[in-house]
């Protein structure tokens, strides 16, 4: 079956919702926004071959696929296979993987995350049809006003293109710039942790790194505006946003707490008197400071200025945004940093790209496995592969939702949690979302636990002092 798309796609969708609810008494969604992406991602042939991705699921287990009007992909069906489904959309992701939209969920199910939404259809089936409800009458609003007012037909065939977010200009940057000065950023704060993995496969958290996830801010700011379109613009943004992030960290409690954290700055950011607060504030607690390799090659005299600077202080510097593809062209060991960031993907645990998975292995034992983190591991897959090429540091959505399910073995008021709402409440620095927790401080407790494997014996934890 061809997946419904078009302009009656949101009208179909919405009364199949409706009859879900009422007939089978239950249901499941998963709704990707992909018209998030960035425009030079939407073009027509790759939203065709992602909605070709989730055929399978029609065929085998009676779901329906709707592709709107404006490039998103809504599953749905009454008993829609998860594990199935969250494979395809690694997959996905890893078709978009330099897109920001698509790594800027924090944790397992995040419901923060910009990139897919996950329903049950008891229960929050009104905020799925309020959004296809309000995407149904924009689009007929937008098809009038293409028709000089004529009558607006809903069975039209004649679909506008959808507008989305303009690229960031000179003049709307001032504009963003200007609201960015009152805008409450404390509640879009992030953390996710990184893990090491020791010789006896116990788990302990390496750093927590706080960040916000930009695609989040986007929607939040500027919704009509894609922030990281111009990469020298989006520089300027970022360096406003390093000094809000710097001040809001040196006033919060969690930073302060047991454990290393890390920083993903402009190097520019680590010589701001911002920076020296937080490190005051900090007192013996060093930190990771975490700079992306572009801007590392945009100026390396700097870098190694600010590295040498940051070491001869006590903290670390990590490299972030490697990819398989950048360890076979640059020498990073020649950077010499402390750690080197590389993007899992999730294609290189397949047996079809064997040689790619050596090259990379290689490339990893090259850098030194001892220095790599291996981040957006999103499977154990990605885990268990990292431990067989020697490295021991993990950051991703799988490491989240172990972490999250161990925090609610220890947490005695688990039972009124779902794991979701755990790592979301994680995952959180301040805001409803963590308050809501019934036991706050269980939520960084855990600070070991056995390590994900194919082990028998139920998980040990130990909680932090």
């Amino acid at each position: 079956m061809r997946p419904r798309e078009g302009i009656q796609a949101e009208r179909l969708l919405l009364d199949a919702i409706d009859r879900l609810r009422r007939k089978a008494g239950a249901g499941r969604a998963v709704h990707l926004h992909l018209s998030r992406l960035l425009p030079v991602n939407r073009l027509p042939v790759r939203m065709r071959v992602v909605a070709r991705m989730f055929k399978t699921l029609e065929t085998g287990h009676g779901a329906n696929v709707y592709r709107l009007s404006n490039d998103d992909l809504v599953i749905l069906g009454r008993d829609l296979p998860a594990n199935e489904i969250d494979t395809i959309i690694h997959r996905v992701r890893s078709l978009f993987e330099h897109d920001p939209v698509t790594y800027a969920g924090s944790g397992w199910n995040d419901p923060n995350d910009p990139f897919v939404s996950w329903y049950d259809l008891m229960t929050d089936w009104r905020s799925l049809s309020d959004q296809v409800a309000q995407l149904e009458e924009a689009r007929l609003v937008r098809l009038g006003r293409q028709n000089s007012g004529g009558p607006v037909s809903p069975f039209s065939w004649s679909s506008p293109k959808e507008a989305g977010p303009e690229p960031i200009t000179p003049r709307s940057l001032e504009r963003v710039l200007a609201a960015f000065d009152s805008f409450d950023l404390l509640p879009h704060l992030r953390r996710q942790p990184a893990v090491r993995i020791t010789e006896e496969r116990v788990a302990e958290i390496a750093f927590e790194e706080f960040f916000v996830s930009i695609g989040h801010l986007q929607r939040g700011l500027a919704p009509d505006v894609v922030l990281t379109a111009d990469r020298w613009l989006f520089q300027e943004f970022s360096r406003a946003l390093d000094q809000r992030v710097l001040s809001l960290l040196a006033a919060n409690p969690l930073v302060r707490r047991p454990g290393t954290v890390s920083l993903n700055l402009n190097l520019e950011s680590t010589r701001d008197r911002a920076f020296e607060r937080l490190v005051a504030a900090l007192g013996p607690k060093r930190l990771v400071v975490e700079v992306q390799v572009i801007d590392v090659f945009a100026d390396i005299a700097a870098y190694e200025a600010a590295r040498d600077t940051l070491r001869r202080a006590g903290h670390k510097v990590l490299i972030d945004g490697l990819s398989p593809v950048t360890l076979r062209l640059l020498d990073v060991r020649r950077l010499a940093p402390d750690f080197a960031k590389v993007l899992w993907n999730a294609d290189l645990a397949s047996e079809e790209t064997a040689d790619k998975t050596a090259a990379f292995a290689a490339e990893v034992k090259a850098v030194g496995p001892e220095r790599v983190v291996l981040a957006r591991c999103d499977t154990e897959a990605a885990v268990l592969w990292g431990l067989e090429n020697g490295i021991r540091v993990f950051q991703g959505r799988f490491i989240d939702a172990v972490l999250g399910t161990v925090t609610m073995d220890a947490c005695k008021a688990s039972a009124d949690c779902s794991l979701s709402q755990c790592a979301g409440r994680r995952a959180a620095v301040a805001g409803s979302s963590r308050t809501a927790c019934p036991n706050p401080p269980g939520l960084d407790a855990v600070q070991r636990f056995a390590a994900p494997g194919r082990r028998k014996s139920s998980p040990k934890t130990e909680a932090a002092p």
